[in-house]
């Protein structure tokens, strides 16, 4: 049988307090994966060690605060990548899971303002991520190192009233393209999934949840431990860079009228 590829390896997710970032680290830890953990928030990064301890009590894991909206953002990151290495060692593997909703914003609404707080979790600091380990500090330069983004199906399949979100997610599937041109070999990809139930949509989870079951072929939302098999494939297949995987439910192969039921 094959060594597991994700043994003894180091991966930071950066977003991995809760949500699709937490559902991939957990697979991760399963595989003999060192885990480090970073997000804004400590009290989030303690419940999610306390319930990745009680999956996997063996497990190498260890959490990070860092502040995302800092306007020093480069300066963070770097002071995280120090931080993660002292601990577990060089990185393998990043994942980066961070964002926050996307209000409700037509086109005629949108403002150089919610354009760029829109943008920075999204866009900006992935660019600047992408930027340092370009300049050598971060993943070892080989296919075995990786770099995977999050995006969003609604880059394919717009909703009115969300033109930011279609607009940002676009444009990182191209960026994705273009850092694997930069960054070869180290693999730039992108998961693109659809609407997933996690904490990220507050009080509407349960509704948005339920109204999925119509507007996927599936039949059912989509769940983060299934989409987090995305970020793991892309970790661990050594000859993939510059895609896009998308999980989604069938959801694009719907009409609009099929969605709107």
């Amino acid at each position: 049988m094959p060594p597991n590829k994700l043994t003894g390896k180091h991966i930071l997710f950066i977003g991995g307090s809760t949500g699709l970032g937490l559902a991939a680290a957990r697979e991760a830890l399963s595989s003999g994966t060192k885990v480090t953990l970073a997000s804004s928030s400590q009290d989030k990064l303690n419940r999610a060690l306390k319930d990745l301890s009680s999956d996997n009590p063996e497990g190498q894991t260890h959490s990070l605060v860092i502040d995302l909206l800092r306007p020093d953002i480069e300066h963070a990151l770097n002071e995280l990548r120090t931080a993660a290495m002292e601990v577990h060692g060089p990185i393998n593997h990043i994942v980066y899971t961070a964002g926050d909703w996307f209000p409700h914003v037509p086109l005629t609404d949108i403002t150089e303002n919610n354009f760029v707080q829109g943008a920075r979790l999204r866009a900006l600091v992935p660019m600047l991520l992408a930027k340092q380990v370009a300049q050598g500090a971060w993943l070892p330069r080989s296919r075995s190192s990786s770099l995977t983004f999050t995006g969003g199906n609604i880059s394919q399949k717009p909703t009115p009233g969300f033109l930011l979100p279609a607009f940002i997610g676009a444009g990182m599937e191209g960026a994705v393209r273009a850092m694997a041109l930069e960054l070869a070999p180290i693999r730039v990809n992108i998961v693109a999934p659809g609407f997933v139930d996690t904490e990220l949509w507050g009080e509407m989870r349960g509704l948005l949840a339920e109204r999925q079951e119509g507007r996927v072929l599936t039949g059912k939302a989509g769940q983060a431990e299934d989409v987090a098999e995305a970020y793991l494939y892309l970790v661990k297949d050594g000859n993939i860079t510059g895609q896009v995987i998308r999980s989604e439910g069938g959801a694009m192969l719907l009409s609009q009228e099929s969605r709107g039921r």
